[in-house]
């Protein structure tokens, strides 16, 4: 049998009730051969990176396997490589065996499958729960808003936990980051749109009234301590701040109204 001139062929190898299917298109001697020289570097080296699933096999021979009656038997023939595949790939999933690995990979049908078992198997392992599936707009946005919720939660307590020099580290941090001319000029830009306006003035009306005496004591500390900490530098810059902003055009308008208001009543 070993002398017919074959493309390729699916073989066996057997020995104490165990099988390990393959396929070659090498003669047939120098692939049992090949078998037979890889485990003796297996054997003498230790080497796992190449260890082939036939060596289960070799080693329930022990130290005589060379000797033992195991057997390394042709199964099929075919012209194709492909072939020769196929049929292994289906002696392998269908037989008890030694082989760890298909001979033919997963399609994707079969690996989408795979990978939607696994997880649930992950999931049920971690005691997760189930995962919801996001197929309606509703749900998405449902989903979007639960995580922003979640977020604006975990940084406000960061936030409430952190000790003084963390927070001096990260307004630091904070200060470098606004140094550069183009975050400056991106800054400015963003903070003149009317929503953006709108946005921070009802945030900081809703901050005030929800702060408590001791943290508006507290604040009010901070400010001062800061404004008798300043530089001569620091005290004419503000002064040139202050003049600039009194004299804009909406700033006078809405002084003169407040004048107007307060002389009415």
């Amino acid at each position: 049998m070993e002398s017919i001139n074959i493309t390729t062929y699916v073989y066996k190898i057997s020995g104490n009730g165990m099988d390990y299917y393959g396929s070659s298109h090498q003669p047939v001697c120098e692939r049992k051969s090949n078998h037979k020289t890889q485990y003796r570097y297996y054997k003498k080296t230790g080497e796992t990176n190449r260890r082939c699933c036939s060596y289960k096999i070799f080693d329930s021979y022990g130290d005589d396997w060379e000797n033992g009656d195991w057997t390394f038997e042709i199964i099929a023939y075919y012209d194709t490589e492909r072939e020769a595949l196929e049929y292994e790939n289906l002696c392998i999933i269908n037989q008890p065996c030694v082989n760890k690995q298909r001979a033919i990979g997963l399609s994707e049908d079969e690996l989408r499958k795979y990978k939607a078992e696994w997880a649930e198997q992950n999931r049920r392992k971690k005691g997760t729960p189930e995962k919801v599936k996001l197929d309606t707009p509703e749900k998405i946005e449902e989903s979007k808003e639960k995580i922003k919720v979640k977020r604006s939660a975990t940084k406000k307590e960061k936030l409430k936990n952190e000790t003084e020099e963390e927070r001096e580290v990260r307004l630091e941090k904070h200060r470098i980051y606004e140094l550069t001319e183009e975050r400056k000029q991106k800054n400015t830009e963003y903070l003149q749109r009317d929503d953006v306006k709108a946005r921070r003035k009802e945030l900081q009306q809703k901050k005030r009234l929800e702060k408590t005496p001791e943290q508006k004591e507290k604040d009010r500390l901070r400010r001062l301590e800061i404004y008798n900490e300043r530089t001569p530098e620091q005290i004419e810059e503000s002064k040139r701040k202050a003049k600039e902003r009194t004299s804009r055009p909406e700033v006078k308008e809405a002084r003169n109204n407040r004048i107007k208001i307060k002389n009415l009543s």
